[in-house]
């Protein structure tokens, strides 16, 4: 071999290992998981605001942690929303208004306005495409876009509306309400009698479609504007006295049944007179204060129900009433008992607790102000026709650097322990726990990996928002109740106005 022919060979293989060091892996594998995750079988189409988006670089597809994907930049324009993409570090920055959004490829972690967010899917970019492809619901949730979903003719059907059409839209129908004089509160207060009716006669939470034929019986309301209940239906055009009854299958759902809703969380009880021992603890609020959320809820009408309602409104199998809340306290305090349970109990609603299961006592402890005094197992009898108990952890309710043990300790203690607080459950209270707040509000993917593994199915986090079909199970927004807490930021919370 000539001289000449060496050096070209020595050129070309610097030239191969230089370009294997430049290319980023990670660009390589994401390419790989475009190809081998999605399922050929499922199709996808998104509609923004009524309008169809194509995708003439790659299609949408269904991951294998069923979470769709999207090509997202022909989405965001069409909301309003900029892309700025990093190819040094395979990075998108999203920004809408007030709201930035950063994810970067194959992490499960995004950020949101510099709070740092988990998802259980992650940001893909091909390579091979030139084309980034990201959950969907998870970016457009946080621009406050509405994102709803349905199967329809085996495709899978994506609605998006952008947070400025929504608000076109309302006031839209609230004008064309008004001009065409149309009083509707008389067949507002029959469907709610009804319901109420329905309910108890049914003894069950009725499904919206079991809901709305049962409503068109007791109405004398043709079946056929019933029709399709299933469909969602897109408030494109104004109501007038004319189109109203067309729609008046639409138009029910829209107004009685619940988009999203809220949960609560509350810590510690204690009466003002008593509290002022504690005068910089947040856990902690006055008897006084939740006393005037509770009858609030209960003068606007709401609902509480159990966490098996929210499973199931979360998975998309029942509608829920527009005034539902669900109550929730962390810890495991008595004074929930001596406090909270006789007010809800007159107000006849129910609550959960997640309790450090390594605090519940053996016998009733007396209850003193002056200490921190936990909730017994016999008591949590003598509580269920209120309270619900549901694990929070059975001892890793602690905290080293700041950073609570649930995320710090070795996989197979929190295996031990999330596993300990179902055992002592169902042997003291013959209790299935399948509901776990996260301690601290502190998680990660390990977490919630160990959390599947133990049979939890909803994993509750301290991240304010409300909770909608197809949310995360893993990752159930709550509304934290603090001394802070004003009385109008719990109307904004709840939804009243």
């Amino acid at each position: 071999m000539n001289k000449t022919a060496t050096k070209l060979i020595m050129l070309l293989l610097c030239t191969s290992i230089i370009i294997l060091v430049i290319v980023p892996p990670i660009a390589v594998e994401s390419t790989q998981k475009y190809t081998q995750d999605r399922n050929p079988e499922r199709n996808v189409v998104v509609y923004v605001d009524g309008k169809r988006i194509e995708f003439p670089h790659g299609q949408p597809y269904v991951d294998s942690n069923f979470r769709i994907m999207v090509p997202i930049r022909f989405v965001l324009e069409a909301i309003g929303a900029k892309i700025f993409w990093n190819q040094e570090h395979l990075q998108a920055t999203i920004i809408k208004d007030n709201t930035i959004v950063t994810m970067t490829t194959d992490k499960p972690e995004y950020i949101v306005n510099g709070q740092e967010m988990l998802m259980d899917t992650a940001m893909v970019y091909s390579k091979e495409l030139g084309t980034t492809f990201v959950p969907i619901r998870y970016v457009l949730e946080a621009l406050q876009a509405e994102v709803n979903w349905r199967m329809e003719n085996g495709n899978d059907v994506i609605n998006v509306h952008s947070p400025a059409q929504q608000i076109s839209v309302i006031t839209k129908d609230q004008q064309s309400l008004k001009s065409a004089e149309v009083n509707l509160n008389p067949l507002y207060d029959q469907v709610n009698d009804v319901w109420h009716r329905l309910q108890a006669t049914n003894n069950k939470l009725l499904s919206g479609s079991e809901f709305l034929e049962l409503t068109a019986k007791e109405l004398q309301i043709p079946n056929k504007f019933y029709a399709n209940t299933d469909i969602e239906y897109f408030k494109v055009k104004p109501y007038t006295s004319e189109n109203m009854k067309t729609d008046l299958n639409a138009f029910l759902k829209d107004f009685e049944f619940a988009t999203e809703v809220p949960v609560l969380t509350y810590h510690h009880l204690l009466e003002q007179k008593n509290n002022n021992n504690y005068p910089a603890n947040s856990a902690i609020i006055n008897v006084e204060a939740f006393r005037e959320q509770i009858e609030l809820l209960h003068k606007n009408g709401f609902q509480t129900y159990g966490l098996d309602v929210l499973e199931q409104f979360i998975n998309g199998e029942i509608k829920l009433p527009k005034k539902s809340v669900f109550i929730t306290f962390d810890d495991g305090y008595l004074s929930n008992y001596v406090y909270g349970y006789p007010i809800l109990k007159e107000h006849n609603y129910t609550a959960t607790i997640f309790a450090i299961t390594d605090m519940i006592r053996p016998i009733p402890e007396t209850f003193n102000t002056s200490r921190i005094n936990f909730i017994s197992w016999q008591e949590i009898n003598q509580h269920s026709d209120v309270f619900t108990i549901e694990a929070h952890s059975h001892n890793l309710h602690r905290l080293s650097n700041n950073l609570s043990h649930l995320i710090t300790v070795p996989y197979n203690e929190l295996i031990n322990d999330m596993n300990e607080s179902r055992k002592l459950l169902k042997s003291y209270i013959n209790h299935d726990s399948v509901y776990f707040a996260y301690p601290y509000g502190q998680y990660n993917l390990q977490t919630i990996r160990a959390l599947k593994e133990t049979g939890y199915r909803l994993g509750f986090t301290n991240r304010p928002g409300t909770v909608r079909p197809h949310s995360d199970p893993y990752q159930i927004n709550r509304f934290g109740i603090y001394p802070w807490t004003t009385i109008d930021n719990f109307k904004t919370y709840v939804g009243i106005e």
